[in-house]
């Protein structure tokens, strides 16, 4: 299977082969976006956003469900200043090195059904800007109704130090900003309180060398020993 790739995704032309329809049907089921389609879209691709670390194994594993949806809904209900409300799917649940074009497309074809204007995409750093890039192709720059932010996270949720819940909470204050203000046709990544749109998503780059040296410093012993 092709692994995923910009130059493709953005050749790609939205549509449904027979073989994506029935996954595509079963995802847009799955959230119910047609009746709630003024509600917030999350959509999960996997990556270490949507994991889980076992102490027992010494490994990341992932789970299945949006994290980044129960996070919020766990907000709001524990606190009820939150109005907001949200509705997703997961597309895939892997490592992003490991996902492949078609899993690109579906998120592509799948966003390009939905009636809901904001969109929130999670999945792993490592093609993050891949995703982003491809969205901005297809949906930014005035080319749709949508507000889409793309976001991730560099450790698991269950950890204390962990930073998903910062980057989702980010990206979710900045589509309804945008939304606010009357913006349109417009996709961006938010990590770790950086915005990046149009040209500067090809700019990210959310592994650099010292960022070896931020996740020894936050995670617990356990996990690098």
């Amino acid at each position: 299977m092709d692994k995923i790739n910009i130059d493709d995704l953005k050749a790609y032309i939205l549509k449904l082969t027979f073989e994506d329809q029935a996954e595509v049907l079963d995802l847009l089921a799955e959230g119910n976006f047609v009746k709630n389609e003024k509600w917030i879209a999350i959509f999960a691709c996997g990556g270490t956003i949507q994991s889980a670390y076992l102490p027992e194994a010494e490994s990341i594993w992932a789970v299945p469900f949006n994290p980044a949806l129960t996070r919020l809904d766990q907000l709001k209900l524990a606190f009820g200043i939150a109005e907001e409300e949200v509705t997703g799917a997961i597309i895939c649940s892997r490592d992003s090195r490991d996902l492949s074009l078609r899993h690109g497309t579906r998120l592509l074809n799948t966003i390009s059904m939905i009636p809901n204007r904001r969109v929130i995409v999670t999945c792993g750093t490592y093609k993050l800007p891949i995703i982003a890039e491809a969205l901005d192709h297809h949906f930014g720059r005035g080319r749709s109704n949508k507000i889409i932010g793309v976001t991730g996270a560099m450790l698991p949720p269950a950890i204390s130090t962990q930073d998903g819940d910062f980057n989702v909470g980010g990206v979710l204050a900045a589509v309804n900003a945008l939304q606010a203000f009357g913006h349109a046709g417009v996709v961006f990544a938010h990590f770790h309180g950086r915005i990046y749109h149009g040209d500067r998503i090809k700019e990210m780059n959310l592994h650099p060398e010292r960022s070896a040296v931020g996740f020894a410093a936050m995670t617990p012993s356990v996990i690098r020993n």
